[in-house]
C-alpha cells in the first residue's frame, strides 16, 4: 500500500497519461502573469475567462485541461487564460488561492471585468480566489465543484458514499487530497476551503453551477447553489443526469461536455 507521501506522484502520472494535450502548440501561447505560468487561448478576444483546472489540489495542469480550454475558447469566443497554479503538498492552502488572485488582479489592470471558471477543486479555488475582487467578476462558473471537506463515512452528503468509485473519484481519494492540501485541523473548517461554512455570501457574482447525478460531489454542489440563492446570488444550475465526475476531460463522456457548453452559451 502506498503511503500518503507516495500518492501524489502516482496520482499525477496516471492523470497526465489519461488526459493528453491534443491541442497544437500554435493554438495557444504560454507566458507568465504575475510570475505564474499561464496558457492563453484565442488571444484576439477581449472577453476574458480565467480557467482553474481540477485535480484535488494535488494533480492536473494546464496540459491536462488544454483540450477543454481550447474548446471553451472556440465555442464561447472567450480569451481563455488557464493558470498553472502550484500543487499540494509542495505548496499548501492558501498558497494557491493567493497565486490565482494575483493573476486575476494583474489582468484587471488591463480589463475592467473578467469571468472565472473551475472544475472540481479548481471550482473551489475559483470561488475562494475572488473573495476580494467580486465586483470585477462578471461570471463565476463552477463545474462539479468541491465545496466542503467531510469525506468520511459519516458525511451528511449521501452522494459521497453512493457515487464513490463510479469515476476516478472515491471517498478515499477525496480524503487524501484534503490531507495533502491542508496543514492544520482547523483548516477543514476554513470558509475558503469548506465553502459551505461561509456565512457571508452577499455580493458574489452571477454564478453558474454544473453538477452530475453520478458524481460523489453532486450533493455538495447542489447545497452550495441553495446557499448562494439564500443570499440572493443569481445562480443558474444545470444538473446533468447520469454524468460522472471529470467529464470535461473525459473522451468517452463528451456528450456531457456538449450539454455544459450549450448551457454556458445560453447563460454567459
Amino acid at each position: 500500500m502506498l503511503s500518503i507521501k507516495e500518492k501524489p506522484n502516482v496520482y499525477r502520472k496516471i492523470y497526465e497519461l489519461s488526459n493528453i494535450n491534443l491541442v497544437p502548440k500554435e493554438e495557444y501561447r504560454d507566458t507568465l502573469i504575475n510570475n505564474v505560468l499561464v496558457r492563453i487561448f484565442n488571444e484576439k478576444s477581449k472577453r476574458i475567462l480565467v480557467y482553474i483546472h481540477g485535480g484535488g489540489f494535488v494533480i492536473g495542469s494546464i496540459n491536462t485541461h488544454s483540450n477543454i480550454c481550447k474548446r471553451l475558447a472556440d465555442e464561447l469566443n472567450y480569451q481563455v487564460i488557464s493558470i498553472e497554479y502550484s500543487l499540494a503538498p509542495e505548496k499548501k492552502f492558501p498558497y494557491q488561492i493567493n497565486e490565482i488572485e494575483g493573476v486575476c488582479k494583474h489582468l484587471l489592470k488591463q480589463y475592467k471585468t473578467i469571468s472565472i471558471m473551475g472544475d472540481s477543486a479548481g471550482a473551489n479555488l475559483a470561488f475562494a480566489s475572488i473573495r476580494n475582487i467580486k465586483k470585477y467578476i462578471d461570471n463565476l462558473i463552477m463545474v462539479y465543484p468541491c465545496t466542503q471537506t467531510d469525506y468520511t463515512s459519516n458525511t451528511k452528503f449521501k452522494s459521497v458514499i453512493k457515487n464513490s468509485g463510479k469515476s476516478i473519484l472515491t471517498k478515499e481519494s477525496l480524503r487524501d487530497y484534503m490531507s495533502l492540501y491542508l496543514s492544520k485541523p482547523k483548516d477543514y473548517n476554513n470558509k475558503f476551503v469548506n465553502l459551505l461554512k461561509n456565512n457571508w455570501l452577499f455580493n458574489y457574482p452571477k454564478t453558474i453551477i454544473i453538477t452530475g447525478t453520478q458524481d460523489p460531489l453532486h450533493d455538495e454542489g447542489v447545497e452550495l447553489k441553495n446557499k448562494l440563492e439564500r443570499f440572493s446570488v443569481y445562480v443558474n444550475h444545470l444538473d446533468i443526469e447520469n454524468a460522472k465526475h471529470g467529464f470535461l476531460t473525459s473522451i468517452i463522456d463528451q456528450k456531457y461536455t456538449d450539454n455544459t457548453i450549450e448551457f454556458l452559451k445560453k447563460y454567459l
